[in-house]
């Protein structure tokens, strides 16, 4: 009977196929069986990732369906997580064109703690905590644990349903989930290449999913059924600016000194870059709240060119720092004393790339 079965399934699929209703699931799969053409050399990030208020994650997705295997094809969910903890998780979504959909999305704590449902499918305008699912962004606690330990787990979607013209067949609906190995697979971090450690698992309808093996941000990294994604790109920017600039004002309220590598300038130039601004915006939010502190904005070089061109550089990069908190965030001109200094105070040596990485740096002094 499960010879027969089986061999039904694979008469079944084929019909799909041909008929256009299933999607081609080899190329997700193939490429990660090539893995290691595709990630060796790349740096692991796996333990690196947060999921965090502020992480903004795009999935590309590759031949797209609706939840009646109307063919989309290819565009970009975007996610924009906007609170997680212990109430649970939600997130901004949006879809690119053809698909173009916006709306929102919250999962319950419990859930996250226990449902083997995962919602890949969002209805336009949709605004909804749907109660009982997770979602690609992250599986929950127990489906992580389960796979980790090599154990088969009940596993449901959320589509998609029975095509037009067709009746639903409960063979091309996954029932559970099992672990076949790991494999690193390929992301992108602000538009790097890294990797991530991947549970490789298989669904008993033939799909197959891999899922980020970090405990605290277990995501379905990739997958090819019903449809396709993969090389999800994560932009950091939101949560390092905050991260530094918390840094920043904690030195100063603590030690009254604080030196940052943050805050960063096209090369041989005064001009800042954009991921810096974020992080002088906060900074200027901190004055706002404390009139009373009047800053020397510090900048510092490496040794490379000559000591006058340093100390200009070092002193137009100051300028443009004081430039912008009062330009952009209204604070007084008066509070802001700016000082180039070019590298006449390292504090690393000049003869290696990452000392003079270190010597490149913005220093905030109370005054």
């Amino acid at each position: 009977m499960r010879t027969r079965s089986a061999r039904l399934s694979v008469l079944f699929a084929l019909l799909f196929v041909w008929l256009g209703i299933l999607p081609v699931w080899s190329e997700v799969g193939q490429s990660s069986v090539q893995d290691t053409q595709f990630t060796r050399g790349l740096k692991d990030y796996t333990d690196k990732l947060s999921l965090r208020e502020g992480l903004s994650i795009s999935f590309p997705i590759y031949r797209g369906i609706d939840t009646q295997w109307k063919q989309i094809g290819d565009y970009e969910f975007h996610v924009q997580v906007v609170k997680y903890g212990a109430e649970g998780l939600t997130f901004d979504w949006t879809m690119s064109y053809p698909a173009d959909a916006a709306g929102s999305r919250a999962v319950n704590a419990e859930d996250l703690k226990e449902s083997t449902k995962v919602s890949l499918f969002y209805p336009k305008r949709e605004s909804c905590t749907l109660g009982g699912f997770t979602n690609a962004v992250r599986v929950s606690d127990a489906m992580y644990k389960a796979l980790k330990q090599g154990r088969k787990i009940g596993f449901e979607l959320d589509g998609p349903e029975a095509p037009a013209g067709h009746t639903r067949d409960p063979r091309f609906t996954p029932h559970s989930l099992e672990s076949v190995g790991h494999e690193f697979v390929p992301i992108r971090v602000n538009d790097k290449r890294m990797k991530v450690k991947a549970i490789k698992a298989t669904a008993d309808n033939g799909w197959l999913y891999w899922i980020m093996d970090n405990p605290d941000f277990p995501m379905l990294i990739q997958g090819n059924g019903p449809f396709g994604w993969g090389e999800p790109r994560f932009d950091t920017a939101a949560l390092d600016a905050a991260d530094a600039s918390q840094r920043i004002i904690k030195q100063l309220e603590e030690q009254g000194v604080a030196t940052t590598h943050a805050i960063l300038f096209d090369f041989n130039k005064d001009t800042l870059k954009p991921r810096s601004k974020p992080i002088i915006d906060q900074i200027g939010s901190y004055l706002n709240k404390h009139a009373e502190i009047s800053l020397e904005v510090e900048g510092h070089t490496d040794s490379v060119g000559s000591l006058e061109y340093n100390l200009k550089l070092s002193q137009r990069r100051a300028q443009a720092v004081k430039d912008y908190l009062v330009n952009q965030c209204g604070i007084a001109a008066s509070r802001l004393t700016p000082n180039g200094l070019g590298f006449t105070k390292p504090v690393a040596t000049n003869s290696t790339a990452q000392g003079r990485a270190q010597n490149r740096r913005v220093v905030f002094r109370k005054i």
